[in-house]
Order: structure tokens, then sequence, then C-alpha cells
């Protein structure tokens, strides 16, 4: 994908990278975007809701940014293993983030006669900003 930007100049996708589910790309003006999935089973315990636990997890950047002023996004999964509920309570600490690696909050359901693998979900993440 090419496209101009301000200036007259033709921007194209210089680097690309996929391994299992991480990704990035590296735009020709040193955009970078990039994510992966995050929180499966991993993270440090923070606080019991109810039926959820939260816990806190580390994400490295593939590629590090200029500095800590990217964008970031968190969205976890929309359903689990035994068909319903969706947790609200994931979200990117803002004290955390750095220009290698942000946390991340992300839910653990622990309602009992849930199946075991209905407790661990999944959490996308993506980052947008200039690296270094």
């Amino acid at each position: 994908m090419n496209g101009l930007i301000s200036g007259g100049g033709i921007i194209f996708v210089r680097e690309q990278w996929h391994e299992g589910e991480g990704w990035y790309r590296l735009w020709s003006n040193g955009f970078c975007e990039q994510g992966g999935y995050t929180c499966d089973k991993g993270g440090s315990f923070k606080k019991n809701c109810s039926y959820v636990n939260l816990y806190q997890c580390k994400i490295t950047l593939h590629k590090n940014f200029i500095n800590s002023d990217y964008d970031v996004f968190v969205a976890a999964e929309s359903s689990f293993a035994s068909g319903g509920g969706i947790c609200g309570y994931d979200y990117v600490v803002p004290s955390s983030q750095t220009n290698s690696s942000f946390n991340a909050i992300c839910c653990r359901f622990t309602q009992s006669g849930m199946p075991t693998n209905a407790h661990y979900r999944r959490q996308y993440w993506e980052a947008k900003g200039f690296i270094s």
C-alpha cells in the first residue's frame, strides 16, 4: 500500500514481520504499526472482583518507539469457552507505558462450574507510532 504524504513524498511499507500471532509493519517514514495477543494464562494477580480476577500483563513491543507517546489499544476476545459473557476490565496502565513495553489489565472468569479453559481469555493489542 502506497500513499502521498504532505510535502509530495510517497510512503510505502519498508519492512513487515509476522510470527505466530505477533506482527509489525514499518513504513518508509518511520511510522510503525504492531500488535499481537497476550494475557493468555499469564500475568500477575491484581484484584478479585466477584467472579472475575484481574491480572496485569507486561507487553513487550516488537519494535521500540521513539518515546512513550504512542497510541495503544487492547481488546478482549468477546466470549469464552462456556458460551457467554464479556469482561469490560481490559485497559492499558498509562503509567507503565515506555518506548519498549506497556502493561495491560485483563480479566479471568472464576465462576464455579465453568470449564477450566473458560478462565483464560486472550487480549488483542495494537500500538502505533514512530520507531527509534
